[in-house]
């Protein structure tokens, strides 16, 4: 071990003209160590690669300390950066001597490594959040690597607010967006993300502004009530239909054992997509046509009304 202040410039130089050249070809990925639900006071523990894609040896440096290599950001979805930790500020601006280590990693190789967000930034309030961060190769901010971007979906510890939560993918942890798919694939999506109970990819296409009208006794509340009212409303409306509790739209949730788009039809803003569902009921076999109605809003599809028709029951 060596005190970087003991370091000898001609080195120094000669490491900076080894590394500088080949950062371009060197990787830096993120990537959650132990994925899970994560709350305000959850300890977040993030997997750091540094991948040697190049044909020849790369170098750096690497402190014991992780706070002199790394630097992270993160950032809400309206691009406000998330304050340090203090005890990462503290060492920041410390002129304390540290100690470091010279790697070489040859082609194909990778250094990993395990870090806490927490240490780095306080995470006080619940959100979606977009985590970044830098490494430097060489304890400066000469030579540094840029990371790939990680959506952070951070819960309320009251799970009443699922605003917060509701387009984070359950499986991956990931924002959900949305793709501009034909009529046809929507449809396709949303039901294997209803055979597979992914319920967050399932409303991704369905707007519920619109489905909410099926529903006398629900559709009264939300015209009688103030925004922040409706809000609440929609996603009691949500549970509803994920439990099956509303007659007018129960069979939105039944899961078929096969399903199969049978005929697709639609204009520059309208779509119905009929598609035959078949389901287990017990001890017979039920066949029904489904039919989508779908409209586009800013070139995505969205699901507004279904209407179903019992084409037969096999025993």
């Amino acid at each position: 071990m060596k005190s970087v202040f003991k370091s000898r410039t001609l080195w120094l130089l000669l490491f900076l003209s080894l590394c500088s050249g080949k950062l371009f070809a060197v990787q830096f990925t993120l990537a959650y160590f132990d994925k899970s639900v994560y709350y305000t006071d959850s300890e977040i523990r993030i997997k750091a690669i540094i991948y040697n894609d190049s044909n020849e040896a790369f170098f750096f440096r690497t402190a014991d300390n992780r706070v002199f290599n790394l630097k992270v950001n993160v950032r809400t979805l309206d691009n406000k950066t998330l304050k340090e930790s203090a005890d990462y500020a503290m060492l920041q601006n410390s002129n304390r001597p540290y100690f470091y280590r010279d790697i070489s990693l040859e082609p194909g190789e990778e250094y990993a490594f395990v870090f806490t967000l927490n240490r780095f930034v306080k995470i006080n309030d619940p959100g979606i959040f977009i985590l970044g961060a830098t490494y430097s190769t060489d304890l400066t901010e000469q030579n540094t690597i840029e990371s790939n971007k990680l959506y952070l979906n951070v819960r309320p510890r009251v799970t009443n607010r699922p605003e917060y939560y509701e387009r984070i993918d359950n499986q991956t942890q990931e924002l959900l967006t949305r793709q501009e798919l034909g009529p046809d694939e929507v449809i396709s999506y949303t039901l294997r993300s209803l055979v597979r109970q992914y319920w967050n990819r399932y409303f991704l296409y369905l707007d519920l502004e619109y489905l909410i009208r099926q529903s006398s006794y629900y559709y009264r509340r939300f015209i009688a009530s103030n925004e922040q009212e409706q809000r609440k409303l929609l996603n009691n409306f949500r549970r509803a239909v994920v439990e099956g509790a509303i007659p007018e739209v129960a069979a939105m949730t039944d899961v078929p054992i096969h399903f199969e788009v049978i005929r697709t039809t639609y204009t520059e803003k309208e779509a119905e997509v009929v598609v035959s569902e078949n389901f287990q009921r017990d001890g017979y076999e039920e066949l029904v046509r489904y039919t989508y109605y779908l409209h586009k809003k800013d070139s995505i599809w969205y699901i507004y009304r279904i209407a179903t028709q019992l084409v037969r029951d096999t025993f």
